[in-house]
């Protein structure tokens, strides 16, 4: 006789529930050792970052010597362009203007080429060229804040009209009469004789004093002969010419000639600064001198 061996039969339950089994050891089996794992592992270091950022950088040597040689043409040029502006026969207001217009066109020049130096030497490294490019800008802002900053600041002062060439004005500090309104300083002439600038920057950062136009004149009264040979009524027009003609002479009050016995004028001038009458008269003297001879 055969023994038969009987095994129990597997329902559909069983059989299910073996595999969710297994898969539920296993997860506890990763819980135990996810801690263990975390302490053991070293968080990446900078450079490491760097390096999986920006990968393998190669750059041309031919297009970097490229891109210096077209640097250094662009600064020849650039050199050979503001010897030429002296030598042409320009009016004077068209040599200003050429003046304050080279140094904007050279900074403008010197951004593109940057901008074009980084794409000819990083071509095929985008990504390089956004990171190079966006620490760039920021630096050549910066840098280049203070006289983005005073031509700012000089656009609105011209635009509010609140002064003129002519005035007499003390702003941080300094006195003196308004010769010129530029892009990025106002330029003043002091009483001494010299001449400030002031950045429009500081000028916005205080109060500005214009005084009225009769304000500051100083009366200065001084001999001059008649020169030989000239008529009165000529001499007297040559000297009311070169005091009107003088910097400093006040543009509201003409100066008074009087003739005196023997050929000799009495003139009285006004000044727009104290101490600077006897300016006034070495400048008719000397004119009228030159008109003598």
């Amino acid at each position: 006789m055969k023994r038969v061996i009987s095994r129990p039969s597997m329902t559909r339950r069983d059989l299910l529930r073996a595999p969710l089994e297994a898969f539920a050891a296993q997860e506890a089996q990763d819980e135990r050792l996810a801690p263990q794992a975390a302490e053991g592992a070293e968080e990446p270091s900078l450079e490491e970052t760097m390096d999986a950022l920006l990968g393998d950088l190669r750059v041309s040597g031919a297009r970097l010597v490229m891109a210096l040689l077209v640097g250094v043409g662009l600064y020849a040029a650039l050199r050979w362009l503001r010897a030429q502006l002296q030598r042409l026969s320009l009016s004077k207001p068209q040599r200003v203007m050429a003046k304050r217009a080279l140094p904007l066109a050279e900074a403008l020049l010197a951004v593109v080429y940057v901008v074009w130096a980084l794409r000819w030497v990083l071509a095929g490294h985008p990504l390089h060229q956004v990171l190079l490019l966006g620490l760039l800008v920021p630096a050549f802002i910066f840098v280049s804040w203070l006289a983005i900053r005073d031509v700012v600041a000089g656009m609105a002062f011209r635009a509010s009209e609140v002064c003129a060439p002519g005035d007499i004005i003390e702003a941080d500090g300094i006195s003196g009469r308004i010769s010129s309104l530029g892009y990025r300083v106002i330029a003043l002439d002091t009483p001494d004789g010299s001449q400030a600038f002031i950045p429009y920057g500081r000028v916005a950062q205080g109060a500005i004093v214009r005084k009225p136009a009769t304000d500051g004149l100083h009366r200065h009264v001084f001999e001059a002969a008649l020169p030989l040979g000239m008529p009165v009524v000529e001499a007297r027009r040559a000297i009311r010419r070169h005091a009107l003609n003088s910097h400093w002479h006040s543009v509201v009050r003409e100066p008074q000639v009087r003739l005196r016995d023997k050929g000799v004028f009495v003139v009285t001038v006004f000044s727009v600064a104290p101490n600077l009458g006897h300016r006034i008269e070495a400048e008719v003297l000397r004119g009228l001198e030159g008109e003598g001879t």
